[in-house]
């Protein structure tokens, strides 16, 4: 060990003072002297910084010739750097290796110094033996020469607790390769109350064994702290903030060591830091966010027409994520049914009634009310439905044929009731023309009757059917119950449609012609020809014997005649014009054709 090695107590720091001062000038210019020193002796003067001069480069102090071991601040192109984030602590990396590295495997003994250039070895800490990824003290100015073993192959990390001139701690971190640089750090977004946060953490490459990262998170401004681990794979890794209580701002970083699960002294144990130049990422954990209506409706009925204390059920439909979509009615929804003599906007209405839970109809939670139990007044009425989640806004729902949706006057609008001591329905008689000869089971649906199915009368090839109706626009058909589900529909086309007004007027189609063939299949399709001739004559050539029948859609029958095998010739002159059927029945088949006349 080298003879000139000597303690020193403070930093050599040039002062003057003159001595021709007075005493009282000479005292305050002591004074702070001596509190400039002792600020001074919180940390070891950085001009002269922190060197590692032993055995391992022939004990040169300053080590200009191992720059892995000399004081950056001392020593162009030096690698013991000071680090002033967190706490203060001098750092170096170096590779050891047979041939190549900055230094080779082997046991030796060195020391901690600093001092100037001109007496290197004015403060040395020592008496330790190294343990690896062990923090260990360090006596200022006392005690035998460091000792160290290295291993070929490996990379260290030394960490310096700069307290000054004073006994301090260090640590040597060994890991199997250079150690990864912390590239970049996400932060996350959105994160509410009970949730998780996910950090993202990019690398340099893949950490070599032994080299862990850890992400160290506080929220409540570093009182107190806690570590994840970040998963990696590749040079990706992935830590999980648990979640934190409602306006909690949490403040993290990312840091690599050679350490399992530090407890403290998290600094000195970090070999790359990632803390966003000391400013730390952070994210602040907002509420949970209120369910939020995106549907509500009036569902049916549009309109109607009632006694008083007649029943008139009203529904509505209301949808929200979360709290419709799950089995019964939804936690904290409210739904009310409003009414009033006015056809405007509901939110200005005053007078609401609660609705009850009715079903759950494809993630919606439908409600109802029998307005007649909570409204008799007679007059004309406009209702509307409301919907809200415990004390959040009302929402307004409004009816349209196609669904309904949120009110807004045009669209989607209020229902209107009329409440009158005057009948409230009319009798409405529905035909359908059997233009094919075939039916014989004929019944009725629609939906003033709930698309339930309702047997007509037969007259002939008319069909009928007699129900009293309230005023309102219905849609209806037929069908032939041939013993299948659904029956043959026999309207071709959309539905029809009738209305009733308040005063018992019909309009719309109350009277069809169906030219649908039921029950039987033209296994002979030309059994028939249907020839048009010049002005209003049929040519019929007939290639089996059989009776032919030509009739109008309004059911009334033209001709109704047994032909033979032949030609045949029928003047239509006298007839109105209008579309006609002609249908001919052999003993093998039944054709159907239709025919216009112009």
């Amino acid at each position: 060990m080298k003879s000139d090695k000597c303690t020193r107590q403070v930093p050599v720091q040039p002062k003057a003072i003159a001595l021709n001062y007075s005493t009282k000038r000479f005292q305050l210019l002591l004074l702070f002297w001596l509190l400039a020193s002792g600020s001074l002796l919180a940390q070891i003067w950085e001009p002269e910084g922190l060197n590692l001069p032993g055995q391992w480069n022939g004990w040169q102090n300053p080590p200009v010739n191992n720059l892995a071991l000399a004081s950056s601040t001392q020593v162009q192109g030096g690698r013991v750097v000071k680090i002033s984030q967190g706490i203060v602590r001098w750092q170096t990396i170096f590779s050891v290796a047979a041939s190549g590295g900055d230094l080779a495997g082997g046991t030796y003994n060195w020391l901690f110094t600093s001092g100037p250039v001109n007496n290197p070895w004015g403060n040395k800490w020592a008496g330790v033996t190294v343990q690896m990824n062990t923090l260990q003290n360090y006596t200022f100015n006392n005690g035998p020469d460091n000792s160290i073993t290295l291993t070929n192959g490996k990379w260290y990390t030394m960490n310096w607790e700069d307290k000054g001139y004073m006994n301090s701690r260090a640590i040597f971190m060994e890991t199997s390769a250079q150690p990864v640089q912390l590239m970049a750090v996400s932060v996350p977004s959105g994160i509410v109350a009970g949730q998780s946060a996910t950090v993202d953490v990019l690398l340099s490459a893949a950490p070599s064994a032994g080299e862990l990262i850890y992400l160290r998170y506080s929220s409540n401004a570093w009182a107190s702290s806690s570590l994840v681990a970040v998963q990696t794979s590749g040079s990706m890794g992935t830590a999980i903030i648990p979640p934190q209580p409602e306006g909690s701002t949490v403040r993290y970083y990312v840091f690599s060591t050679a350490v399992a699960n530090p407890s403290n002294d998290f600094d000195l144990y970090s070999i790359r830091v990632n803390n966003n130049n000391g400013q730390f990422y952070s994210y602040t954990v907002g509420g949970i966010p209120q369910p939020e209506i995106t549907f509500a409706n009036l569902q049916w009925p549009a309109e109607g027409i009632i006694n008083p204390g007649n029943e008139f059920m009203v529904y509505g439909r209301v949808f929200a994520d979360g709290v419709t979509n799950l089995p019964g009615p939804g936690q904290g929804l409210q739904a009310e049914l409003g009414i009033s003599s006015q056809n405007s906007n509901p939110a200005g209405w005053t007078n609401w009634f609660p609705m009850t839970y009715n079903v759950d109809v494809d993630g919606q939670d439908e409600y109802q009310l029998n307005l007649s139990s909570v409204w008799n007044s007679t007059g004309t009425w406009y209702y509307a439905t409301r919907y809200r989640i415990g004390s959040q806004n009302w929402v307004y729902g409004g009816y349209s044929p196609a669904g309904g949706g949120f009110w807004n006057g045009s669209s989607n609008v209020s229902g209107q009731l009329i409440i009158t001591n005057n009948p409230t329905s009319w009798p409405v008689t529905f035909t359908l023309v059997d233009g094919t000869g075939t039916l014989s089971n004929v019944k009725f649906k629609g939906s003033m009757t709930n698309w339930e199915t309702l047997p007509m009368t037969q007259n002939g090839s008319q069909w009928t059917i007699t129900l009293n109706i309230s005023p309102g626009s219905y849609e209806w058909g037929a069908i032939e119950d041939n013993g299948t589900q659904y029956g043959i529909w026999l309207i071709e086309g959309p539905n029809l449609q009738v209305s009733v007004d308040v005063n018992g007027v019909v309009s719309g189609t109350t009277t069809y012609a169906s030219m649908v063939v039921g029950l039987h299949k033209n296994s002979v399709p030309d059994d028939i020809m249907i020839i048009e001739l010049i002005g209003n004559s049929i040519k019929i050539e007939s290639k089996k014997q059989g009776k032919l029948i030509i009739g109008s859609l309004d059911g009334k029958v033209l001709i109704i005649k047994d032909i033979n095998v032949g030609h045949h010739l029928f003047n239509f002159l006298n007839s109105a014009r209008g579309f006609y059927f002609i249908n001919y029945q052999s003993a093998e088949s039944k054709h159907i054709k239709k025919i216009i006349i112009i």
